[in-house]
């Protein structure tokens, strides 16, 4: 059977919403244990859970013959999910959150996904890239820095996401992982939404440069700017 690029890409961008998943469950449920010596047995049950999760999705792919109206819906699921978690904490903590960060925050995701989806309505540009740091050889190839121009502007999109979310959220809720898990997250959401609605490129390395985008932020806002 052969396997093309774009499906190749959903399957990687399916891989790191159930790696993201897990790592959040586990997180969320691993500060409501008193005892830490239960949090290896807990990993290991989330563990075969998405294991046996990773196994329903793969049969229920191969008898619908693809993966992208199974992305889709994850994506949705996923987005509707970080949406409840995020508005819940805002509601509960409101008093502890710096409400001008806060808008700043909103706004300038606002304008990440007007930049990134939004303003390419009516495009019609479909194309996968999978192979890690490809615009690196290539740069190097050619002698045509523009693939490593746009790998580093994808990390500058993202700083100051990691700096607002870190002046947002409390210390205790605004941890390293939390934020460059939400920055991967949020990048995957854009890559599969512009893979689908055929928008725009679908690249691994924007993944990880956003990424990278927002702990370089995270660590900006801890250093520089956190009282």
């Amino acid at each position: 059977m052969n396997v093309t690029g774009r499906e190749w890409m959903e399957g990687i961008l399916i891989g790191i919403l159930l790696v993201g998943g897990y790592f959040a469950i586990l997180q969320a449920m691993g500060r409501r244990i008193r005892d830490r010596n239960r949090i290896p047995a807990l990993a290991l049950v989330l563990l075969f859970l998405f294991l046996c999760l990773a196994g329903v999705l793969y049969i229920v792919m191969q008898a619908s013959g693809g993966v992208g109206q199974m992305l889709f819906v994850m994506m949705m699921l996923m987005a509707v999910c970080v949406m409840g978690r995020m508005v819940w904490y805002l509601l509960s903590h409101f008093d502890q959150i710096d409400k001008g960060m806060l808008a700043l925050l909103i706004t300038y995701v606002l304008a990440l996904l007007y930049i990134t989806i939004f303003s390419r309505a009516g495009e019609h540009q479909a194309s996968v890239h999978l192979e890690l740091f490809a615009g690196f050889s290539e740069a190097f190839r050619t002698h045509n820095m523009e693939s490593i121009q746009h790998f580093f502007a994808n990390i500058g999109m993202f700083v100051p996401f990691g700096v607002l979310f870190v002046l947002t959220l409390t210390k205790k809720r605004c941890s390293y992982h939390s934020a460059v898990l939400t920055g991967a997250m949020f990048s995957t959401f854009i890559e599969t939404f512009q893979m689908i609605a055929q928008i725009g490129q679908c690249d691994v390395d924007d993944i990880v440069a956003n990424t990278l985008g927002t702990q370089i932020g995270y660590l900006i806002g801890v250093l520089f700017f956190r009282r």
